[in-house]
């Protein structure tokens, strides 16, 4: 109840059944009163009882009789008031999805969040109009301006809890933030820490020596990692070791596979694709249950090199400049340790030389260098595009679309500018140059090499190339980089609020799956093995060989892919199906990811583990018969005694014949 004035309450009471709208007012209304000593029926000016029996009309909100209109973005209802008991001021409700610009304490207009989940998610926020104390100039006798009064929102529901600042895009000390939304960090204990991540780190870097020096079965060699892995996600969830190192393992770990698992090669690079491009489609929209944006953090963020978890062991350094930096050093600190271990090895062979020995290693430096460049390339571009998009402005603010909290005048921008500029030249443009003057220049001399110089030439820049057919070789891979580069363009320089985004991406993604069904630019090889006594398990390999092609599997990763942004975009504009489209998104992509695993895992842990991606054949199947078979083993392992020529277990005695 608002507080009466003595005068007032002690000569009528007021008629709230019976309102009218004074002569001056037109936009609230006040009621007629009854006197108090005979209930006759009376009208006055509400200047009488200083307008504090008004009440503002449907789609105002105020106070005393002064009302402004409600926002656009929220509702104003008319109050319903039976007695003066009753009387309160005509609030504003915001509705989900907006926030107070240009701040909860002084709101002159409601803005439509990037993340609408991160404004008001509970729907129940709040505003009023300032009108106390009173709205009348004691001086003058005359009322207060209704533009001098100001609009203040309920602080506690304007954003998700951790968010905070403005459109709530930036999370609050001791949370990380993960599309869109900022999340508690969970802390272990440092002494674990500290005790925990050396140990877990030696183990990898062991197993992954092991893998590259000593001829391990394929099948052995998963075990003990699996092993190794379900060791740290337990202690992952028991909060002894933090998420981002499990995250970073299994990153290296692919990268690994990607390195030397040459049957595996181009499906692990088709699936890595996929997974940073349903990264970025989780985070594009807003109509995920919370558990899928949960296992984002889990299952695909990651990919795209961005280890949110980290910034709550390192919050000084993740502030914008300091991530965008982060991902700008990661190739960076990968080509200095390529380099510390060349220069390691250039030393070592000094002191113990062995014939071919720094040959074979300047090869492989060379492999990891360019895998490392071409992992962090998506990622890199669609962070760059996304700090040198033109700035958005709120009335007279102007601020970064991807951190809305960093306005466009800070020193803060000229810092992510400068870096954004630097990215341009030595990543967006620079690595494209790269791969486009290898394919031009140096791709052609291989048809007139010798057969040594070839393979040389294969060791390192065949990952590029072998896994295309002959006709192919030489422009494709500049085609597939410059489909991501045009995805990146897609995904960061357009709103992902826009049906525009959708339909560049589904173009983008369209094209190139009519383009792969038409062309099958990869190479397909079906080894049988005659000497297999079971025609069964003969037939059942082709089946699988065939299941997981690579030209059946990126024009499938294509097609999900371009299908799953069109249903979600239909989900944001139709709330009504909503639910169905996510869910029918959900599943389909489980499944296709499931399917890509599965033929990862059968081509890593079969017995043809150097098939696939070699050289020597060209698209034709081939047939192993009896008299062959050292020579197939011979070539199955040809890739890794081209990287570590070490001493092996098994051996094999050239025997000459006179004739």
């Amino acid at each position: 109840m608002r507080d009466g004035t003595s005068a007032s309450s002690n000569v009528f009471n007021p008629d709230f059944l019976t309102m009218i709208k004074p002569s001056q007012a037109d936009n609230f209304t006040c009621p007629e009163g009854r006197l108090t000593f005979n209930n006759g029926r009376i009208r006055l000016d509400p200047t009488f009882y200083d307008y504090e029996y008004c009440v503002c009309d449907e789609g105002f909100y105020g106070d005393n009789g002064l009302c402004k209109k409600c926002m656009s973005g929220a509702t104003c209802h008319r109050l319903a008031i039976n007695a003066a008991d009753d009387l309160r001021s005509n609030i504003m409700e915001v509705s989900s999805g907006y926030w107070p610009s240009p701040g909860p304490s002084n709101a002159s207009h409601l803005v439509k969040c990037p993340v609408p989940s991160a404004c008001n998610p509970t729907d129940s926020c709040t505003c009023r109009l300032v009108t106390s104390p009173k709205a009348t100039n004691s001086s003058s006798g005359s009322r207060q301006s209704l533009s001098s009064l100001i609009t203040t929102c309920n602080h506690s529901c304007v954003c998700h809890p951790g968010n905070t600042d403005r459109f709530c895009s930036r999370c609050q000390e001791g949370f990380y933030k993960l599309g869109g939304l900022c999340f508690k960090c969970k802390k272990g204990d440092l002494t674990y820490y500290y005790v925990f991540i050396p140990t877990f780190a030696l183990s990898f870097l062991t197993l992954l020596w092991s893998y590259f020096y000593f001829k391990l079965r394929p099948i052995k060699w998963f075990v003990v990692t699996a092993i190794h892995f379900l060791l740290m996600l337990i202690m992952m969830l028991l909060e002894l070791l933090p998420a981002w190192l499990f995250k970073l393992n299994l990153v290296v770990f692919v990268l690994c596979m990607s390195n030397r698992g040459k049957a595996a090669r181009s499906l692990i690079s088709i699936t890595v694709f996929y997974i940073q491009t349903m990264d970025f489609m989780v985070s594009s929209v807003n109509v995920w249950p919370k558990k899928v944006i949960k296992a984002q953090s889990y299952l695909s963020s990651y990919w795209n090199l961005y280890f949110p978890s980290l910034s709550c062991d390192l919050p000084s350094l993740f502030t914008p400049v300091g991530k965008f930096a982060f991902l700008l050093l990661i190739p960076v600190v990968c080509l200095t340790m390529v380099g510390a271990y060349f220069t390691t090895m250039l030393i070592f062979s000094r002191f113990r030389p062995l014939e071919r020995r720094m040959q074979l290693v300047h090869f492989k430096c060379r492999q990891i260098a360019f895998f490392c460049l071409s992992f962090s390339y998506f990622p890199i571009v669609k962070q760059t595009l996304s700090i040198l998009r033109p700035c958005h402005s709120d009335r007279d603010v102007r601020y970064m679309p991807n951190s809305p909290w960093v306005e466009c005048t800070s020193h803060m921008y000229s810092k992510l500018k400068a870096l954004g500029v630097v990215s341009v030249a030595f990543y967006v443009i620079g690595f494209p140059l790269i791969v486009i003057f290898l394919m031009i220049r140096v791709f052609p001399k291989r048809s007139s090499m010798t057969s040594e110089e070839q393979k040389k030439l294969d060791v390192w820049l065949g990952p590029v190339y072998l896994s295309y057919k002959l006709k192919y070789r030489q422009y494709y891979e500049i085609f597939m980089l410059f489909r991501r580069l045009v995805l990146a363009i897609g995904l960061s320089m357009i709103s992902s609020s826009s049906t525009l985004q959708t339909f560049v991406v589904w173009l983008v993604l369209l094209t190139s799956a009519i383009i792969h069904l038409c062309l099958q630019p990869y190479e397909e090889n079906v080894s049988v093995n005659r000497c297999d006594p079971s025609e069964h398990e003969t037939n059942k390999k082709i089946i699988l060989e065939r299941i997981f092609r690579e030209n059946v599997s990126e024009p499938l990763v294509l097609l999900v892919l371009s299908m799953s942004f069109v249903l979600l975009r239909f989900s944001v504009l139709d709330r009504t199906y909503a639910n169905i489209f996510v869910w029918v998104v959900m599943v389909i992509n489980t499944c296709v990811l499931v399917i890509l695993l599965t033929g990862i895992v059968y081509r890593l842990v079969g017995k043809d583990e150097g098939r696939g991606n070699g050289s020597s054949n060209n698209g034709e199947n081939s047939v192993q018969s009896c008299p062959n078979t050292m020579e197939s083993d011979d070539s199955s392992d040809e890739e890794r005694r081209h990287l570590l020529p070490v001493n092996g277990r098994r051996r094999y005695v050239q025997i000459s014949v006179v004739e």
